[in-house]
């Protein structure tokens, strides 16, 4: 059944989908270990008696430190609740998605197809979960699409559309400022839609400044103000590294538990053409739209909705382009590139919507449906439980305390040195726990020998556990953390 933007109605598949998908993101907060940045936005900017949360730093980013130091001061300290902010940005870009997959004119089994390449990438869904600011930033900044997509469509005031979008816009800045020039380029195309629909009188000029002006005023003004230039380092030279980041992650790590050894390796052989098969059919849909020129509202809608989403990510990516030649800004990689995939899926899924009455029309959009289904598969079979791509190193760290606890208890060992990237994650779980003697634990980047326990990553550090004689008593079940112990510990006294 094809369902036109300006209707609404239940969509069965889809709900459950998105009701499983915000269940399993609840779930991996409360399962997985505490990762280095999350633990250091709690340690550094939420967890202190002063209102650090006001700091200007990269890992600061401001609405989730804001969030998360408001539940942290109700509910107190634990996973979930440093990740409930992430949790409820998560609803929300669940919500949105389902909400503009619905709006499109097509049928349940491309809406629910594309529905799961949005939410269900695993590039994506990491961030939905991890105590951040992308998953908010993701969802407000699809919800400045959604309003000019729906809103259009009824007898809302265009001032009122304009300032929604202002300020949607504003908040998705606040919630991760990587996300700068994304936002910038789809509130722009918002404008123009709305603006090319409706016209523009002052009132709506305003409403389309204003409103985002206030909230950058009030909430990242004074952090922007400060910001240290020598902190912008994380990105990178290449506009082919920022999109292989993205395909990278998307496509990361097929999970045996999930995937059938047969489609396991079905997977892992087509895997490298799906995009190169994405694109070709992109191409060929885009020749028949500018060949057939379909008309209709629904066409209009949905060309419309394409270019839009389009012209951001193309007007972000020149902004990028623009500032690291200009100023050696360096182009977004890996997490601060994650916009393209909302922006990018939603606009293919925009353009195959569009109804092409021919032969070949109709073949391409069956092409388009396969090759999408193809990758929903590819995203389902890579779901996790117990770990984030980029910091699975970090993913036995909850079992890593819980041993030092014991040797802490049993064997009275308070000097305890660890490698630099399992430091935070360990002094979080001691800050939790307070039943420990540990004092804070130091980040080492050279160790010393004079600790009774090492936190040390077996590959990196073997000579060091040769050299000193350290006996390995516990091994990460799916990483390479070890705890080293001297020989000859005593235990406690009774």
């Amino acid at each position: 059944m094809l369902v036109g933007p300006g209707r609404r109605r239940i969509d069965l598949p889809l709900a459950l989908a998105a009701g499983f998908a915000m269940l399993w993101a609840v779930a991996r907060a409360s399962v997985q270990s505490i990762t280095m940045d999350e633990a250091d936005t709690y340690l550094d900017f939420v967890g202190r008696a002063a209102p650090f949360h006001w700091w200007p730093f990269p890992n600061n980013h401001l609405l989730n430190s804001l969030l998360m130091r408001m539940f942290t001061l109700i509910f107190g300290t634990s996973h979930f609740t440093v990740r409930l902010p992430a949790l409820i940005g998560a609803a929300m870009y669940i919500g949105v998605c389902g909400y503009l997959c619905v709006l499109l004119p097509a049928r349940s089994a491309f809406r629910f197809t594309l529905f799961l390449c949005l939410v269900y990438n695993p590039f994506v869904f990491d961030f939905l979960v991890a105590a951040r600011g992308y998953g908010w930033a993701m969802a407000l900044l699809l919800c400045v699409v959604a309003v000019p997509a729906a809103g259009l469509e009824r007898d809302t005031s265009t001032a009122k559309l304009c300032a929604a979008c202002s300020a949607l816009a504003a908040l998705s800045f606040t919630a991760n400022f990587s996300f700068a020039f994304a936002d910038f380029a789809v509130l722009l195309m918002a404008l123009l839609w709305i603006g090319r629909e409706r016209g523009f009188s002052f009132r709506s000029l305003a409403a389309a400044v204003v409103p985002g002006a206030v909230v950058i005023v009030l909430l990242p003004l004074s952090i922007l103000l400060h910001f240290p230039r020598e902190q912008l380092y994380a990105g990178t030279n290449s506009l082919w590294q920022t999109f292989k980041s993205v395909i990278h992650w998307s496509l990361y790590e097929l999970n045996p538990e999930v995937a059938s050894p047969l489609m396991l390796q079905l997977m892992r052989r087509i895997e490298k053409l799906l995009f190169p098969a994405l694109g070709l059919i992109v191409t060929w849909r885009l020749v028949l739209v500018i060949r057939d020129k379909p008309n209709g509202k629904q066409a209009r809608w949905l060309r419309s909705l394409a270019v839009v989403l389009a012209g951001a990510a193309a007007i972000a990516t020149v902004l990028h382009w623009i500032a690291f030649h200009a100023f050696g800004l360096l182009m977004p990689l890996d997490r601060t590139a994650s916009f393209y995939v909302p922006l990018c899926t939603l606009a293919v899924g925009a353009m195959a919507s569009i109804p092409i009455e021919s032969r070949m029309g109709r073949a391409s959009y069956y092409a388009f449906l396969a090759v999408l289904m193809l990758f929903a598969l590819h995203f389902l079979y890579s779901m996790r439980l117990t770990y984030f791509a980029e910091f699975r190193y970090d993913a036995d760290l909850k079992k890593v305390y819980a041993a030092l606890a014991g040797y802490n208890h049993d064997y009275c060992v308070d000097r305890v040195e660890s490698d630099w990237f399992y430091t935070s994650a360990l002094n979080f779980y001691r800050l939790v726990s307070g039943r420990e003697s540990f004092s804070e634990f130091q980040r080492a980047y050279v160790h010393s020998e004079d600790a009774q326990v090492y936190v040390l990553e077996a590959n990196i550090d073997r000579k060091f556990i040769d050299a000193q004689k350290l006996t390995v008593v516990f091994h990460g079940d799916s990483t390479e953390a070890v705890i080293a112990v001297r020989p000859g510990l005593a235990r406690c006294r009774e």
